[in-house]
C-alpha cells in the first residue's frame, strides 16, 4: 500500500507500508531551506526516506537542500530538479545512484 502525505512545510512523501520506506514526491509549495529528514512518521510508524522522486522539486526556488548525516537517501530519480533555482545542494552520504543523467 502506498499513500502520499505532507510531512513538513509543504514537503510531500509517498509512503510504502509494505517495506516501511518513503520517497519525496512533487512538493511545489516548498521554498527556502529544505531539510530531508531520515524518516517520515505516519500514524506512529517511521518510514525511511530512501529516494527523491521524479519532479520532486520542479519549478521551485530553494536556498538549499540539506540531508542529515544519518540520511537514508540512496537514489535521485529523473528530473528531480527540473526548472528549479537552487543555491546549495548537499549530497546525502548514502547516495548510491542517479536514475539517469537527467536528474537535474
Amino acid at each position: 500500500m502506498q499513500k502520499e502525505i505532507e510531512i513538513d512545510h509543504g514537503l510531500h512523501v509517498e509512503i510504502n507500508a509494505d517495506d516501511q520506506t518513503a520517497r519525496v514526491v512533487e512538493s511545489p509549495e516548498v521554498t527556502g531551506t529544505v531539510i530531508i529528514p531520515r524518516y517520515a512518521i505516519y500514524e506512529g510508524i517511521k518510514y525511511k526516506i530512501k529516494s527523491i522522486g521524479m519532479h520532486a522539486f520542479s519549478s521551485v526556488k530553494l536556498d538549499s537542500l540539506i540531508f542529515p548525516e544519518d540520511s537514508e537517501v540512496e537514489l535521485f530519480e529523473n528530473n528531480m530538479f527540473s526548472f528549479v533555482s537552487i543555491k546549495k545542494l548537499q549530497i546525502p552520504p548514502k547516495l548510491k545512484s542517479f536514475k539517469s543523467n537527467e536528474w537535474c
